[in-house]
């Protein structure tokens, strides 16, 4: 699995690619806007009721690209362009991260939405007063792990939601370049 997703990220462009992306950044922005759920995970119900779909979607658009081109067709995604990269791997790599970035916010959500904390803080705070030690440390840094995970799947979320333009243009791009337009940027 790892080796795959190495794969997946060189061809994707690595971290970087994520971090310049501007779909990354208008899910940044509006985990900002909805950080009040991160507290109170809400976020996890949304994700739950609606990603699934949307992860459909994109693995069915992937499925499209190989489904509904030709051999002719084929031949115009697969040579690399000046930056050494081929069109066709391109998409790929755009739909496959869109659907990684998906089934991430998937689990974390599941995580969230079905996690029950309490029982296991009952039992460290016995075991920790056992041992005569102070729990209120470990409170705190369970709570702050808690609100970074929290966190973070509020913004797989949003970037998940955001990739599926990113795949709608995407495959555009491939169809503009298997009709033998010139695509702009």
């Amino acid at each position: 699995m790892l080796e795959n997703l190495r794969i997946l990220y060189r061809l994707y462009g690595g971290p970087w690619a994520v971090l310049k992306s501007s779909f990354f950044w208008f899910a940044v922005f509006f985990s900002v806007l909805s950080y009040t759920s991160v507290q109170s995970a809400s976020w996890a119900t949304t994700t739950l009721s609606s990603m699934p779909s949307l992860t459909g979607f994109t693995i069915a658009a992937f499925a499209l690209v190989f489904a509904v081109l030709d051999e002719t067709q084929l031949k115009k995604l697969l040579p690399a362009d000046e930056n050494g990269s081929s069109p066709l791997l391109r998409v790929a790599g755009s739909l496959a991260h869109a659907v990684v970035v998906q089934v991430f916010a998937i689990v974390l959500a599941f995580c969230f939405a079905t996690a029950d904390s309490g029982p296991t803080l009952a039992a460290l705070k016995k075991l920790y007063s056992c041992f005569q030690i102070d729990f209120a440390l470990t409170e705190a840094a369970l709570g702050y792990l808690a609100t970074f995970f929290s966190s973070l799947g509020l913004l797989l979320s949003y970037y998940g939601f955001v990739l599926v333009i990113a795949a709608i243009l995407s495959l555009f791009r491939m169809l503009v370049i298997v009709a033998g337009k010139q695509a702009k940027p």
